[in-house]
Formats: structure tokens, sequence, C-alpha cells
């Protein structure tokens, strides 16, 4: 069966499989200009951070994890979180840490505990585009970040004071720092040379 697939029609050579490759079908040129791009992504950064106060926090977990930033930076421990004067080990601590250091620079409010949650949630929107730009092109890249950021559940948790905003960047920024350096010039970034000189190490030893 895969003969026939190979030979094709009688007189007719197959193309190589080879030849076809995922970046071919992608396109090269971006959909519009590099100005009105720049002025679409200002609107687009505008909108997004201007909904983090247009609503009060939600129960339960919006409010829980904002309380919890307001107690951490009004008792001025950084190290156990509480929630209503208990500790609250459930969850880990990096979120509330961020809330508290927004809520210690720039007051404490519903948007400012939204703050982290909506950075990250948009960093994850610029990865996922810078990603697809350095893998296949400044075009894939563009539509990448558009699918993302056009994506419901995306804006949703991204407006609202959860962990799993937190959660998705982190993983997404790890899976997709494994996926660049996976590019042949990934290694160009490292060190000309890399051997056991530049270690301090004076190489294997013939006794061990």
């Amino acid at each position: 069966m895969r003969n026939m697939l190979d030979s094709g029609l009688p007189g007719e050579s197959a193309a190589p499989v080879d030849t076809i490759t995922t970046a071919a079908r992608v396109p090269h040129t971006l959909p519009l200009s590099r100005t009105a791009m720049l002025l679409v992504a200002l609107l687009f950064v505008g909108a997004w951070f201007a909904q983090l106060n247009y609503r009060h926090l939600i129960p339960n977990d919006e409010g829980r994890y904002a309380e919890m930033a307001r107690e951490m930076f009004v008792t001025g421990d950084w190290i156990t979180p509480r929630y209503n004067g208990y500790k609250y080990f459930e969850k880990p601590p990096l979120q509330i840490w961020f809330n508290a250091l927004t809520f210690a620079c720039l007051g404490i409010g519903e948007w400012q505990a939204r703050l982290y949650t909506a950075m990250t949630d948009l960093a994850g929107i610029l990865l996922v585009g810078y990603t697809g730009a350095r893998v296949f092109n400044a075009a894939a890249g563009v539509m990448a970040a558009v699918v993302l950021a056009s994506s419901p559940y995306w804006n949703l948790i991204g407006h609202y004071n959860l962990l799993d905003t937190g959660v998705s960047f982190w993983m997404g920024l790890t899976l997709c720092a494994l996926l660049l350096a996976q590019l042949p010039d990934a290694s160009a970034a490292l060190p000309a040379q890399l051997d056991v000189d530049t270690l301090g190490c004076d190489g294997p030893r013939d006794d061990l």
C-alpha cells in the first residue's frame, strides 16, 4: 500500500515527503504593517488592564487570596501565609508574595489584587508569540499570539485573582524554553567553547 502511494499516478514521480515541511505552509508576511500592529497592541494592552477594577472581588477564591496578601503586608510576616489569622499552607505562596508586594507598592484594592494574574496572563501571550516567531517566522508568532489572546478562558482567568493563571504561565514558560532550546542556533547564546578548562577542572583522573 505504501509503495502505491509513493509511486503516484503512472508516469509521474512522487515528490519526496521530506520536502513538504510544516514551515512551508506558514505565511511569511505579516497581515499588517508594524505601525498598525503596534497601535493594535497598545489598544489591546489598555483594554486588558482597564478591566481589572471593573467589578468587586468574587468569593470565595478571589477574596481569600487577596485577604491572605493583605494580612501578609499588614503583619509584615512574609514567610507564613495567613487567612483570617490562621496559618494557611494549602497553596504555594508565590502569588501571595506578589500580591502583597503589589499592595505595598500600589496600595490595597481590587485591581491591585488582580495585577499579578493580569501581567502573567499577558506575558503568556507575548511568550507564545515570541516562541512562534523563533520556531517559524514573525507571521506565525503574531497568529499564535492572536489565537491565545482571543481565547475566552485565557481572558477569563487573566482577570481573576486565581492561582491557575500563574501556574499556566510558568508551565508555559518552561515548555517554550525547552522548545527554543532545541533550535539549531540555540547554542549561539552559550559560550563558544565549554570544556573542562572553563569549568576549572583538570580533566578525568586516571586513578579513578
